[in-house]
């Protein structure tokens, strides 16, 4: 475990050195001057390396994953920049959004590296809704679900909406997972139903359970992070 630590803070600490070469990445999230607080980044699930569950049950693995949370986080684009702002609550015209609210029971893996710049691995397992969509209209609500189906019923806003488990699957999980649709207001009441039902069968042996890394608590910008985690993997033949 010690090993594969110090791969991962070798790897981080090349990646900020490197600088970005990607397209630019704008946390608009209240930041200090300093840049030192969390920001919450939604990443495609990577395998978890760091802790060996063989031979334990699900009730067991489900005890190293002591924390439960909703998260959300809201982008937009424009261009070649992609704008991550966990605290936009109305759209502009003509621009489209990604919200991407995750469902996580977790642990979390912090990591300090040599310049002190902190990460933190959000590791476990759970339920991803994403909606992605173009708003048609200013001032659109984007402060949770009920708002974004309004908008989408009253012809606001014009997307779709979809579901993935993260480390979950089994019978207790796959007949729940509802194909990706329109965005509506009845898409989102099936998803939360569908995610509810889930949910419900975290902690029968229906359900196999295989905790996976996937999200991120960083003062890095998501471009920055996600090659980390792109790191990350490819070190650990993920």
């Amino acid at each position: 475990m010690k090993k594969r630590i110090g791969i991962i803070f070798v790897c981080l600490a090349g990646l900020i050195l490197s600088g970005c070469q990607h397209s630019q990445i704008i946390n608009d999230s209240n930041q200090s001057a300093n840049n030192e607080h969390y920001k919450f980044f939604p990443i495609r699930p990577l395998g978890d390396v760091i802790w060996n569950y063989d031979g334990l049950t699900n009730i067991e693995k489900l005890k190293h994953l002591p924390n439960e949370s909703m998260m959300i986080s809201t982008t937009t684009y424009d261009g070649a920049v992609a704008l991550t702002a966990p605290f936009v609550t109305t759209s502009v015209k003509g621009k489209d959004y990604t919200v991407t609210i995750d469902y996580g029971k977790f642990r979390t893996e912090p990591i300090a590296i040599d310049n002190g710049s902190p990460i933190q691995l959000n590791i476990g397992v759970g339920l991803r809704m994403t909606a992605r969509f173009k708003s048609l209209q200013n001032e659109i609500n984007l402060s949770g679900l009920y708002g974004i189906g309004i908008a989408a019923q009253e012809g606001k806003i014009k997307g779709s909406l979809s579901i993935e488990t993260i480390g979950l699957s089994g019978n207790g999980i796959t007949p729940f997972i509802p194909i990706p649709s329109d965005l509506s207001i009845a898409s989102i009441q099936s998803a939360v139903q569908a995610i509810a039902a889930m949910k419900a069968k975290l902690y029968t042996d229906e359900v196999d359970i295989t905790p996976q890394i996937f999200s991120i608590d960083t003062i890095l910008d998501k471009v920055n992070a996600e090659r980390f985690l792109g790191l990350y993997a490819d070190v650990n033949d993920i």
